[in-house]
């Protein structure tokens, strides 16, 4: 009975490890709740100590050999023909290091302003998160009013919107009250991200 539990154990063992390496020939780095397994597979002694799993050119590149380093903020760790930082892509940002043995992608995709009355009003950097505002053209205003007045940043504060009604003779200008219509309202211009393809 204990040598068929061996046999078991070893046969869930083998198979569990197979379909974890498998996900590397799709091209994929596993995921973190896989890592020290997949680690342990392909590096054996100290696996955490020096595996990695980097996004290159031609896919993900495991390696048992490369020293551990970290990306400074608003980078990521890349093969190309070595390990190296590169920034991240425009719709994603890193705000803290990256050590290049636990991922090789920049860990926060950024928001997307797409709640109701929400336009996108800056893209953010590399280590930020994009603003929004809400588009007092169509009558929204903030249902709370955020740090600055004119933006909101939506991974620090609520972006929320609502439509405010003002009087007939009034219009909502960009600072979010109502001004008489005669008033002309500062351009407020809002740059955005291309269209993700």
């Amino acid at each position: 009975m204990i040598l068929l539990l061996k046999i078991l154990l070893l046969i869930f063992t083998f198979s569990f490890d197979i379909s974890i390496s498998l996900e590397t020939y799709n091209g994929q780095c596993p995921h973190r709740s896989q890592m020290k397994t997949r680690a342990s597979w392909v590096c054996g002694s100290n696996p955490l100590e020096n595996y990695s799993c980097l996004y290159g050119t031609n896919g993900s590149v495991e390696s048992c050999t490369d020293k551990s380093d970290y990306a400074a903020p608003g980078k990521r760790y890349v093969v190309k023909d070595n390990p190296h930082p590169e920034n991240c892509p425009i719709y994603r940002y890193q705000p803290y290091k990256l050590w290049s043995n636990r991922s090789s992608d920049c860990e926060f995709i950024k928001s997307e302003c797409g709640e109701l009355g929400q336009i996108m009003c800056g893209i953010g950097t590399t280590i930020k998160d994009l603003t929004c505002r809400c588009d007092h053209t169509r009558g929204y205003a903030f249902l709370t009013t955020p740090r600055n007045v004119s933006l909101c940043e939506p991974t620090a504060e609520d972006c929320s919107c609502f439509l405010k009604i003002c009087d007939k003779s009034f219009i909502l200008a960009s600072d979010y009250n109502c001004k008489p219509r005669q008033y002309l309202d500062e351009q407020i211009t809002c740059i955005t991200l291309p269209d993700q393809e």
